[in-house]
């Protein structure tokens, strides 16, 4: 029997929708006949509970409903409710628009409130009313799992030869044996696999899963230095030895480290950020009508960030749209860009694109455009502590030693056509301090097999140069990479040791390769590193602090600072742009945000200068009151107004 539901009798009040969807519970089987704009729909009083908050806004504007808006088929889950609340939005937001032609401020406040309060209220129907159906799991359940010969049959992994290639090769491989079990799991037909139910909403962190149910894989200290020996079982299996006792607790380690350290560097760092980017404080409604626009290249991994971008196209004005985007992607185009915005204390809708028209009025747009990708930024320390996921980085010599050396899996050689008789290498004494020991050890006999090789040295620069002649071979090459260095190999340490009377020490280190065991013995090492979060905040903070001083031009600057965030944080470029824009200043002694005419004549400052100068509010915020109090820039030089200034001065009566 299917019953008639009157779209009409949808309560507007958070009490009277949880008891209508109260009474719909009860009937939750029974199919409800709905008469939408666009078509009578048949849906279940499981799904009628959902909808009902879904449609709301529409009915409190007696507006009409049609199949877009509503949550009919698949699985319910935060995209799909997302998409639709999208739908919602816009709809309403061009009704209003019709009828007047600024969106009134409370009108706005009002449809972003009533789409807010549809998530808060389907919360509260789920806490208050289907707590008692809450899916839970017990270990024996999960052991039911996989012990089922489906699973148990594909769940033991060997990486033997992947890790003779490389740590990176058996790193792919644990990898991608986690996903073939998962996969295996989520299609498991069985009454018992109480997984399915959160595999299909995608509720699952599958890393964590991974380790779970299948292979525990590789370890990193809290230096984000990988430990070379995986563990190939699960934690359903349980630790196998002390050993991998010892490798899993370097996770509790990073955990304290990130938690104690890192995290708390990269979150000040984001108020900082805050604060800074709290000079870009209204958004205006319409054009400003600057006509002066920003290179921007398009990369293929990045178009989805410039969705909602302006650009200008022929002298005409194109949106950049999912559906529209191909035909620009790998080409410059030409932005609207916040960075030439004619409104120095804030942005005007066109310069800052269509995802200006999501944010209310009286958001302060620098503060909620930091908020946005730096608070990112900060959540991927977290999360790689929480995921226990690796990515390991393999260090790559300079391009000018490639005639000379080679790597494997970390390991740096010597090449075997190399003449050793012919050649030397040199390297700086700074980066060497305990040659000394050796020579010490030499002398009284010591052995010298249990030397800890990374305390011993720490390459930053090689030369090589003919034994004979001291003819240069290579200039001094730099053995940096991605924050990494080499270190002397415990067979170099010991060749160097049984023949230092050959080895000359000068503010250069000149070691003759002559007796050097080239066959089997690698001459340095470098630790193998996992793609680390820290870092990654750190470069940020680097930029912040002395990079960005070095650009005098917005395409230049815009593109390495995006390449850096873009690289680890998935942002709308808007957002990029407005914290950018917090870095220019009009000169060196007015810190005040400039109004753009050329950009490639710009000035830009680092952030612990501008804090300090461009609004007093600013920097008293920093709590930097004996600097404020001390330095004569305070006194003679015009300062911007900040959104904190009324905090310290507040406006006369």
């Amino acid at each position: 029997m299917v019953e008639t539901f009157d779209l009409r009798t949808i309560p507007l009040v958070q009490e009277g929708s949880l008891a209508l969807s109260r009474r719909l519970f009860d009937h939750r089987n029974t199919v409800f006949a709905v008469a939408l704009n666009d078509g009578v729909i048949e849906i279940t009083g499981r799904r009628l509970m959902v909808n009902i908050f879904v449609w709301r806004p529409l009915v409190k504007r007696n507006m009409t409903v049609e199949k877009r808006h509503s949550l009919l088929n698949g699985l319910f889950t935060a995209q799909a409710l997302a998409d639709v609340q999208t739908e919602i939005y816009n709809d309403v937001v061009e009704r209003q628009k019709a009828i007047h032609a600024l969106l009134p401020f409370e009108e706005e406040r009002s449809i972003l409130w009533d789409l807010t309060e549809t998530y808060e209220d389907l919360h509260q129907m789920v806490i208050r009313q289907l707590g008692s159906y809450h899916l839970s799991i017990s270990a024996f359940e999960l052991c039911d799992i996989i012990a089922h010969p489906s699973i148990d049959s594909i769940r033991r992994i060997d990486v033997t030869r992947e890790m003779e290639l490389s740590i990176a090769a058996a790193e792919k491989k644990i990898s991608e044996h986690g996903k073939i079990v998962i996969d295996a799991i989520h299609q498991l037909d069985h009454p018992s696999n109480v997984l399915k139910p959160f595999l299909d909403l995608g509720v699952v962190n599958k890393q964590q899963l991974s380790g779970l149910v299948a292979t525990i894989g590789y370890r990193v200290d809290a230096s984000d230095t990988m430990i070379r020996r995986p563990i190939l079982t699960s934690y359903m299996d349980g630790l196998q030895d002390i050993r991998e006792v010892a490798i899993d607790s370097m996770t509790a380690k990073k955990t304290i480290y990130s938690n104690k350290i890192a995290m708390p560097d990269s979150q000040y760092h984001n108020r900082m950020h805050q604060l800074l980017a709290s000079a870009i404080r209204k958004l205006y409604p319409g054009d400003c009508g600057s006509n002066v626009t920003v290179p921007f290249y398009i990369h293929q991994r990045n178009a989805k960030n410039l969705y909602g971008k302006n650009i200008v196209v022929d002298g005409s004005l194109v949106t950049l749209k999912k559906d529209n985007i191909h035909p620009y992607i790998d080409t410059t185009v030409q932005l609207r860009s916040p960075l030439t915005c004619r409104h120095r204390d804030g942005i005007c809708h066109v310069c800052g694109g269509k995802i200006t028209e999501f944010l209310p009025q009286g958001v302060l747009v620098g503060i909620q455009c930091a908020v946005e990708f730096l608070s990112a930024a900060s959540q991927l320390v977290l999360k790689m502590k929480h995921t226990d996921s690796t990515r390991s980085v393999t260090f790559k010599l300079h391009e000018q030693l490639n005639d000379f050396l080679m790597i494997h899996n970390n390991d740096i050689y010597i090449r075997p056509n190399l003449d050793l008789s012919e050649v030397k290498i040199g390297v700086r004494l700074r980066d060497v301090p305990h040659i000394n020991e050796l020579q010490r050890q030499d002398d009284e006999g010591e052995d010298h097999s249990a030397i800890s090789e990374q305390e011993f040295s720490s390459i930053n620069y090689i030369m090589f140069a003919d034994v004979k002649t001291d003819t240069p071979l290579t200039g001094e090459v730099p053995m940096t990479f991605d924050g990494m260095n080499p270190y002397f190999s415990v067979e170099m340490l010991n060749y160097m040791r049984d023949n230092f009377r050959h080895i000359s020490v000068d503010d250069t280190i000149w070691i003759p390769l002559k007796r050097f065991n080239n066959d089997i013995d690698p001459i340095m090492r470098c630790v193998v590193q996992s793609s680390s979060m820290i870092r990654y905040n750190k470069e940020l903070e680097r930029f912040a602090t002395s990079e960005i001083k070095k650009h005098d031009s917005l395409t230049t600057c815009l593109a390495a600072y995006s390449d850096l965030v873009f690289r680890e944080v998935s942002t709308n470029l808007m957002h990029v742009e407005v914290v950018l824009r917090s870095y220019l200043i009009t000169s060196e002694t007015d810190y005040r945000v400039p109004i753009v005419t050329d950009i490639n004549n710009v000035r830009f400052s680092d952030i612990h200068t501008i804090i300090a100068r461009r609004s007093i509010g600013e920097q008293l915020a920093f709590e930097r009151l004996p600097d404020y109090l001390s330095n004569p820039i305070t006194f003679i030089t015009e300062h911007q107004k900040g959104p904190f200034d009324l905090f310290f001065f507040p406006p006369d009566e």
